[in-house]
Parts: C-alpha cells; structure tokens; sequence
C-alpha cells in the first residue's frame, strides 16, 4: 500500500527511533554485552588464553549441542526472558529458523508500553519492523546492520560460543532429563572456573537444557563475583512454547518505508 510522502516520511522516523530504543538499548549496541551491565571490559581471569583440553563425557555432550543450536535449528521457540545482565528489560523473546531464513521477536515488558520489534533477515537482505499499534512498519537494511539490533539476545550466543570455545576451565555433569514447554529436554549444569568473558573476576555456572536435536529450551546462567560488592549476575531463559516456523513467518509483517 502506497502512503503520502510525507507521511511516510514520519512512519520513518518514528519507526527508527523506536527500534534504536526497544531493540539496542546500549548506546554501543557493538559492545559485547557484560553481566555488570557496564558493557565495558574491566578484568580478565588469569588462564583464558590457555589452549583447551579435548573435551570427553558429559563436557563433550554439552558442546556437540552447544555448536548444534549456534548453527541454527529450525523451528520456533518462544522465550521467557528475565535478566540483570546489561541494560535490557525482562521479556518475551521469540525466534525462527528455517534453513537459510531467520527472524527474531523481542516483546520488553517495560512500563506497561508494548511494541513488539522484529527483526528478519532472508538469503538477500534484512528487515527491522517496529510493530507499532495502528502504523507498524519495516525498513529494509543490510543483514548486519539488522544482526546489531538483536541487542537482548547477544548475551546468549556470546555465552554459548565462549563455551564452545572452552574460553575458561569449565566441567559439567548430566542432569535428570525434563519436559520444558511440552519438549523432551536433555540437560546439563556446566560449572565455569574463572570468566568466560572479559569483567569483574568470578566464577559460573550454567543450567542448560536442549532438545535431542539441538534447540536451546533453557539457559540459566549466574555469574558470582569475587568483589562482594558487585552483585550477582543473573539470566534466565526459558522456553515457553516450541512449535514450527512456516515460509509465511519471514515475509516483512509491515509496509516497508524508506526504501
């Protein structure tokens, strides 16, 4: 549908800035997101440049599904989200894979003001849509530019590559499986001896929960400081539902403007 120009005009505007504030929050939204919520470096633990130990048992399980869920896994999950890492507000997080396509739902439960911001990226372009009640829009910009506005999510791959990476010493053990929004869930609590990424010296430890195939259905994530002082770094992320994506999720759900 095609809009007056200069109506369009402020359907832009509007949409830009209130994608910049729901989706990045950071005034760096580059940074790499810290639990002290500073996203600034401060200290590195000591032996995180040491070359890892092959993995075997139950480390080895955890990371064979942790590099699974970083390729991608199709299908949808939704996602409770509650935090104190970095400056994001709790949520409800939503995303979608299927083969090359991906797109990301973030709902922040901030002030009773609702928008839901999505984020859709196809094998050519990319999308940022701010679903605003009335006169929701999308803009088309390029894919990383579009991966940058993931701002609440980032904490979640960085956490799971630095695992991957074996970044710090780390153990983990094998839990009793559960069911977790109605799917079977294999999980593990993953104890981290030092940092996994750069901040306040501590220790972590993780509870992660994935489907036989490799979706992520829970990350429970706390990270303990060793100054006293700075209080303790606590994530969670949790499936509420899991279901298929369909081809119709990653059309732009918007007018697009500006292009």
């Amino acid at each position: 549908m095609r809009r007056p120009l200069i109506f369009t005009g402020i359907l832009f505007l509007l949409a830009a800035v209130l994608a910049v504030s729901a989706a990045c929050g950071d005034d760096d939204p580059s940074a790499s997101p810290t639990p002290d919520g500073s996203g600034e470096p401060t200290e590195t633990s000591e032996g995180s440049d040491t070359t890892p130990t092959p993995a075997s048992g139950d480390l080895a399980e955890v990371l064979t599904l942790v590099d699974t869920f970083l390729n991608n896994v199709d299908g949808k999950v939704v996602y409770d989200y509650t935090s104190n890492f970095g400056q994001h507000a709790d949520g409800t997080y939503t995303t979608y894979y299927q083969e090359d396509l991906d797109r990301h739902d973030w709902l922040s439960r901030t002030g009773g003001f609702e928008t839901p911001v999505v984020t859709l990226v196809t094998e050519t372009t990319g999308y940022s849509c701010t679903l605003v009640p009335g006169f929701p829009t999308c803009q088309e910009l390029p894919k990383d530019q579009v991966l940058e506005r993931r701002a609440a999510y980032k904490i979640i791959p960085v956490t799971l590559t630095a695992i991957s990476e074996q970044a710090a010493p780390m153990t983990a053990i094998r839990l009793p499986d559960e069911q977790i929004a109605d799917a079977a869930a294999i999980c593990y609590d993953v104890e981290i001896e030092t940092r996994l990424i750069p901040g306040p010296l501590g220790s972590e430890r993780l509870k992660l929960c994935f489907t036989e195939d490799g979706a992520l259905l829970l990350m429970d994530h706390d990270v303990f400081f060793d100054d006293a002082d700075v209080p303790q770094g606590e994530l969670d992320f949790v499936a509420i539902a899991v279901g298929q994506a369909t081809a119709e999720d990653f059309d732009p759900p918007a007018d697009i403007v500006g292009s």
